[in-house]
């Protein structure tokens, strides 16, 4: 069965509301990842590789009940996560010993201890020297009409 759109948009609103990890008082971490990943339902947080270079420290998603709507250009009803002063852009301070590939990125809860979500970046982008860095699109979590599984 399909579930009604009223349902179905329930459940994101009702999940960007939830005090247990979404709407926790400790706010999200958002990391990047520098190992080649799969964001499937059920990656394993213990697989993913965090960046390490200078200035790739975990960000600090906003807390509270984090926006939702739905998204006329994918069909998917999303949750915005609350973005940091200075957005989602991370910069790198001290050269690097060896040059470090930024696949994408992966969202915990605040003990890092809960993989939330994770994503790919559209490229790889390789950090090799201070004063490099990226910015990393919306933060969003997608709800989208078809199975996941």
């Amino acid at each position: 069965m399909i579930p009604s759109r009223e349902l179905w948009q329930s459940i994101p609103v009702a999940a960007a509301a939830d005090t247990a990890y979404l709407a926790a008082a400790g706010a999200m971490h958002v990391h990047l990842a520098a190992a080649p990943f799969l964001p499937v339902l059920d990656l394993d947080l213990a697989s993913l590789v965090e960046a390490t270079f200078t200035g790739s420290t975990a960000k600090n998603a906003g807390t509270g009940v984090q926006p939702t709507f739905f998204d006329v250009q994918t069909g998917a009803f999303l949750i915005q996560l609350l973005e940091p002063a200075g957005g989602w852009s991370w910069q790198c301070t001290v050269d690097p010993v060896v040059p470090e590939t930024i696949y994408g990125f992966f969202v915990t809860d605040n003990a890092d201890a809960v993989l939330l979500g994770s994503m790919l970046l559209p490229a790889p982008v390789t950090i090799v020297a201070a004063g490099q860095g990226l910015t990393v699109p919306r933060v969003t979590l997608s709800f989208n009409t078809t199975s996941p599984y």
